[in-house]
């Protein structure tokens, strides 16, 4: 009736799951295991055909060197996307990643989790392939300078805090001390509150 006769053949198909999660996977790995037989006779459950659920955990699979195709330069990529040295070293020892096909650029990013990288668009070549070395450099030196700027920033509001305690400390001394004038004259000339700091809080630290 299909057309179907006694000596075809189908082609085998092994279906993968891949995983690239942070934890290790900790899932079903059968078809049974997500089977519910609560309601099935005993002698009904030998006759349910199970499966096997294969799972590649790409962030801890290693030997990529198996794959023939681009799926090798995706794997380790997703590899080492939390260690940034990891994947520059990647990137810069690897030819392909200079010249990436879009479809692996695509899933780099989604199972990557590097969305950033979605919108460098000046990376595309005529040719359609993206200098995916180059991208991730400039991303590094973004982030490095973000870094420091944030750090600057951080650093600036550490020190104001640490200024206005001080102030704090000093007025809440010279009021206990009923040197109201002193307290008042240094709120206006900065060079006197410095002196105080230095006579005040010394003595107190002496």
């Amino acid at each position: 009736l299909y057309g179907f006769r006694k000596e075809n053949r189908l082609h085998p198909v092994v279906t993968f799951i891949l995983y690239s999660g942070k934890e290790t996977w900790d899932g079903p790995e059968s078809l049974h295991e997500i089977l519910d037989f609560t309601d099935l006779p005993d002698e009904l459950k030998g006759m349910v055909s199970n499966y096997g659920i294969r799972v590649i955990d790409v962030r801890r699979f290693s030997d990529t060197g198996v794959f023939k195709t681009d799926v090798r330069q995706v794997f380790d990529f997703i590899r080492c996307s939390e260690d940034a040295k990891a994947l520059q070293r990647l990137v810069e020892n690897d030819a392909y990643y200079k010249n990436m096909d879009e479809d692996a650029y695509e899933v780099v990013n989604y199972y990557g989790n590097m969305p950033e990288l979605v919108e460098m668009k000046d990376y595309y070549g005529e040719d359609g392939k993206i200098n995916m070395c180059k991208a991730i450099m400039d991303w590094m030196e973004e982030s490095r300078k973000e870094g420091k700027k944030e750090g600057r920033e951080e650093g600036r509001e550490e020190g104001i805090l640490m200024e206005a305690e001080r102030i704090n400390q000093l007025n809440l001394l010279l009021s206990e001390q009923g040197r109201m004038d002193d307290l008042v004259r240094a709120a206006k000339d900065r060079e006197y509150q410095e002196r105080l700091f230095r006579e005040v809080l010394g003595q107190q630290h002496g």
